[in-house]
């Protein structure tokens, strides 16, 4: 059974954003330009970097049709994904305080709703579950054990 599209669309949309996530780390962290008291703590750096990595790992997997990245591409996603979305709805509902505009906000939140919700749909459709289950399946020796009697 060939790919289906829809699991090409969230491993490339994942793997874009753990790389996009990896570099905006390492330019937080190197550049300059940014200050001191808006660098990210060593647990902003960690769960960044290995969140980012995950996703790009689980998501060349799952391409391949491995069964369990399938599983843990979705969580780490939803992890990923989730805590980003927690995040600016803390702010956006007045738990902490930001000078980010609400608007830039609420769009942030949207972005990172539909890649989540591409994420399962990409993962956990009928045809994609089928693909996995046909890719974890052993291969058909039935017709060179009638060969040999």
């Amino acid at each position: 059974m060939i790919r289906p599209k829809r699991l090409w669309a969230a491993a490339i949309l994942n793997t874009l954003i753990g790389f996009i996530a990896i570099g905006l780390m390492v330019f937080l962290l190197i550049s300059a330009r940014v200050p001191a008291s808006l660098r990210p703590g060593v647990w902003g750096l960690v769960s960044a970097g290995v969140l980012g990595s995950l996703l790009i790992i689980y998501s060349v997997l799952a391409l391949m049709g491995r069964p369990a990245a399938r599983n843990s591409l979705l969580m780490v996603a939803t992890i990923f994904y989730g805590t980003i979305i927690a995040q600016n709805a803390l702010v956006l509902t007045g738990f902490s305080d930001s000078l980010v505009p609400s608007r830039k906000l609420v769009i942030d939140i949207v972005r990172h709703s539909i890649s989540l919700a591409i994420t399962w749909w990409g993962l956990a459709s009928a045809k994609t579950v089928q693909f996995f289950d046909t890719a974890s399946l052993p291969p058909n020796t039935s017709l060179e054990r009638t060969r040999e009697g």
